[in-house]
């Protein structure tokens, strides 16, 4: 996950990655799921519900 966030002006350390997804999902600021191969997959609550509400009219 860290390659996927770092960029030429930003290169986060894993711990801080980790302290920050906690920290978010604490406050309900994101939620966290592992999907069939225990990937953990983390969504901001507004994208996860629009994406279920979509899936649920299709």
């Amino acid at each position: 996950m860290t390659k996927l966030l770092t960029t030429q002006e930003h290169q986060p350390t894993a711990d801080v990655i980790t302290q920050t997804i906690k920290d978010m999902a604490l406050k309900d600021e994101l939620i966290r799921e592992r999907d069939a191969e225990k990937i953990l997959n983390c969504y901001k609550p507004t994208y996860f519900y629009t994406e279920q509400n979509l899936a649920q009219l299709v």
